[in-house]
């Protein structure tokens, strides 16, 4: 059984391979802001790739909005920026990234791949924190450490098609106490199917299916 965990500079690596190079930095830098994006454009950019997907049909299910890039355009005279909204479909295990162009609100282009490294959104941290935390052997291990602790989320995937979690959201969750790392528990989230397994195997599927 091989689990692979996703980190950021695994992200930012795909992301290079899908997008195009930026243009070469001129004597002055960009604006304040200009790689950021206001509350309207993100609004705006929001609708016009649920709008966009839908239409295309790849609006299906559980679906999250994982990450926002915004990188420069060199269309005209004048500097533009594009944005690549990152979300993630459980139905296929599917990465989807588009392209809008900000100062034309057109999406430029969609691409789907379900070996993609996509980060958690909030939401489902939030989730794997709920599933993990309320699992009764994890409470039991944890309440024997006592004093605070914190845990700590990291996406994984697997090769294995044997694997339970193949093709599933999984999830790898440690705990930590101060610097130190705890043994135990040590948990794997699968959040399309609910359930959490510890390393010694026993599993609970907290959503009662």
């Amino acid at each position: 059984m091989l689990r692979v965990s996703l980190t950021g500079g695994a992200l930012l690596a795909a992301l290079a391979l899908v997008l195009p190079s930026p243009a070469a930095p001129e004597d002055s830098p960009p604006p304040a802001g200009f790689m950021t994006l206001t509350p309207r454009e993100k609004k705006e950019a929001l609708k016009l790739t649920e709008d966009f997907l839908k239409a295309k049909g790849l609006w299906v299910g559980k679906i999250y909005l994982t990450r926002i890039d915004v990188f420069p355009s060199t269309k005209g005279d004048e500097p533009d920026r594009m944005a690549v909204l990152l979300h993630y479909r459980y139905q296929g295990n599917l990465a989807i990234l588009t392209s809008v162009d900000l100062a034309r609100n057109k999406v430029l282009k969609v691409e789907t791949d379900s070996s993609f490294p996509t980060p958690l959104a909030p939401e489902e941290e939030a989730e794997v924190r709920k599933l993990t935390l309320t699992h009764p052997e994890v409470k039991k291990q944890l309440a024997a450490h006592g004093g605070e602790i914190e845990a700590e989320t990291l996406p994984t995937f697997t090769i294995d098609k044997n694997d339970p979690t193949f093709n599933h959201r999984a999830v790898q969750v440690m705990f930590r106490k101060g610097l130190n790392y705890l043994d135990t528990p040590r948990a794997h989230v699968d959040l399309t199917t609910g359930k959490v397994m510890l390393m010694d195997g026993k599993a609970m599927d907290m959503h009662g299916d």
